[in-house]
């Protein structure tokens, strides 16, 4: 096994060629927790973590006092890492393009960290981008600071070229799943080098927008920290009453 990918996220993509391969056939149980533990020298967790991940890709399903049963052959063709609905929470439309304006390395000090996890002195791979509508290139959508766990670090070269979503690029070559998006919004002034990237009025605010990811393990993966000029973001949900209470309400 590799040392840049997690362990259960080996574990995992061990699986799923076991299962691609016919050994575990559909209907036929996968080794308990337990035993994956004791074949594979990973603690429970890890065991526990890397059959999560199965499930979310659609190969098993899991019930207690049952077991994991192999429920499909190849991963669902439906799908996507949870992070991709959860990006919903702040959507991009298809069409907008990003632009890599400054990679590098970085340790955390105290101020960042503040903002960051809390743990001065962890190191980061650092990628500063910026997000248009496609054929508009005037104003900038958003200006985006990625701090990437160092396990990862070599996504960053693939970042400028990339369409997608971060949390699928690191998905796709790390095997990590992102299960969990923890998002802050909140109102903040712009600096004179934000309102000037931004291409925004002197007198400038804007939202700062910020996701932390997470893998099934609970692990911090990266860090998107987005800042949007207000007069270019709008921010809509809707709230609904529980059916229950609709039918006792007057």
């Amino acid at each position: 096994m590799t040392k840049k990918r997690p362990l259960y996220a080996q574990l995992a993509s061990l699986y799923v060629k076991k299962i691609n391969d016919g050994m575990y056939p559909v209907g036929s149980f996968l080794p308990t927790e337990s035993e994956l533990s004791d074949q594979h020298d990973v603690s429970r967790a890890t065991a526990r973590a890397a059959l999560n991940q199965l499930v979310l890709l659609g190969l098993v399903s899991r019930h207690k006092g049952i077991g994991t049963r192999v429920s499909a052959m190849r991963p669902s063709s439906e799908y996507t890492p949870s992070a991709s609905s959860m990006e919903d929470l702040v959507h991009y439309n298809a069409s907008t393009i990003r632009e890599l304006i400054e990679l590098d390395n970085l340790v955390a000090d105290e101020e960042l960290a503040s903002r960051l996890d809390g743990k001065a002195g962890r190191r980061w791979a650092h990628a500063t981008t910026l997000r248009y509508d496609e054929g508009q290139r005037k104003e900038p959508i958003c200006l985006t600071n990625l701090y990437i766990n160092e396990n990862f670090s070599n996504i960053t070269n693939k970042i400028a070229g990339y369409t997608g979503l971060v949390a699928n690029l690191i998905s796709e070559e790390h095997g990590v799943t992102i299960e969990e998006v923890r998002q802050s919004i909140r109102a903040v002034g712009l600096s004179n080098e934000e309102r000037k990237i931004l291409n925004c009025e002197a007198d400038g605010y804007g939202l700062e927008i910020t996701r932390h990811y997470y893998d099934v393990n609970k692990s911090l993966i990266f860090i998107a920290i987005s800042l949007h000029p207000s007069s270019r973001y709008t921010y809509t949900s809707s709230l609904k009453r529980p059916h229950e209470l609709n039918k006792t309400g007057t």
